[in-house]
């Protein structure tokens, strides 16, 4: 991409103010992304700050709540203050950031968002102008809406980790989560998408839209192949079996000497590409 267009792409979302409140990585992720594309971000802490300040890695001889790498890379470009919802004067400080906002991102448990007078009906009651994004474990409604889930609770319950490995050599391999925060990452990018159609919503007139994303649902979203094999034979898709579909040939990862090499032919013009690769070889 040129250097203009990662210029203009920086300032999509100027004159937008944004409310970022929710810690860790799912909402501050979210607000990350619109930051870098010319937001306000106002990023709101609990007084003891957003749980990612006590995350390594760390800076290399810095102490304090400003020495987590982790936190300072999913806030970057933002403003930030420290209120304590649990009072009234802090309750009523954010109020007064939402009158001037565009949208608010947010990752309050329901029942908690309820007793503060933060849940949506009352937001929309208050600032019928705001968009609204929440991203919660398991969303504002359901029976599990109020149980608190980390990364892994999330990855299990999703099915993708008894997706992966793929094809294991024994039916009862252990499930196999990504490493990091791979739920939270995925909801925290679904949750810019909704920040990016509420904007346009309200640009259109439709102000006060509410988008509830479950973590569990956007990760559950990622399981198309899954979700296809199901929806057409009406069975999960196995874990035991070839590395890759028999209709695909070449295919496999093949050792070579200097490591190994992925070939995948699904297409003849794929295979064509290959047989180019190899210098188009007389066998």
């Amino acid at each position: 991409m040129k250097r203009t267009a990662l210029a203009a792409n920086r300032g999509l979302l100027r004159g937008v103010t944004v409310i970022e409140w929710g810690e860790f990585v799912a909402v501050p992720l979210c607000g990350r992304i619109l930051a870098d594309m010319g937001a306000r971000v106002i990023k709101v802490e609990p007084p003891h700050g957003d749980v990612a300040r006590s995350m390594p890695p760390f800076f290399p001889g810095v102490r304090g709540p400003e020495s987590s790498a982790f936190y300072q890379h999913l806030n970057l470009s933002k403003e930030s203050l420290c209120l304590d919802v649990k009072t009234r004067h802090g309750r009523r400080d954010i109020h007064r950031l939402l009158e001037a906002a565009h949208l608010l991102i947010e990752g309050q448990r329901p029942a908690d968002a309820r007793a503060w007078g933060f849940d949506h009906p009352s937001l929309a009651k208050r600032h019928a102008h705001l968009g609204v994004v929440s991203v919660t474990p398991f969303g504002k409604t359901g029976p599990y809406r109020d149980l608190p889930a980390n990364d892994l609770t999330i990855w299990a319950m999703s099915s993708q980790a008894t997706a992966n490995p793929r094809f294991v050599p024994e039916p009862d391999m252990a499930p196999l989560k990504l490493p990091g925060y791979a739920a939270s990452e995925v909801a925290g990018r679904f949750a810019a998408a909704a920040a990016a159609a509420a904007l346009m919503s309200s640009k259109a007139g439709a102000a006060g839209v509410h988008f509830d994303l479950s973590m569990l649902d956007c990760l559950i979203a990622t399981a198309h192949t899954r979700l296809a094999r199901y929806q057409v034979e009406g069975r999960s898709a196995p874990r035991v079996g070839p590395p890759v579909a028999p209709r695909f040939a070449p295919a496999g990862i093949f050792r070579c000497k200097d490591g190994y090499v992925a070939i995948v032919c699904n297409l003849d013009s794929q295979w064509q590409g290959l047989v180019r690769a190899m210098g188009n070889p007389d066998w």
